[in-house]
């Protein structure tokens, strides 16, 4: 679905051409705006050790 974007999706993740293809790029958008990222777990859920290094190191970043 195109809402507005002209063929453009907002996104928060890793841009490779060898996950996402040749056609796939990354182009920053000028505007002047923010994008709050987070998480959900469900409460029955452990995190990995894994998910809590890269959280941990998610937190770190910011």
């Amino acid at each position: 679905m195109l809402i507005g974007l002209n063929g453009y999706t907002i996104c928060s993740g890793v841009i490779s051409e060898e996950l996402n293809g040749p056609n796939i790029i990354a182009r920053p958008l000028k505007v002047d705006d923010h994008m709050e990222i987070g998480y959900i777990l469900p409460a029955f859920l452990t995190p990995s050790q894994l998910t809590v290094s890269y959280i941990d190191i998610l937190k770190q970043l910011i």
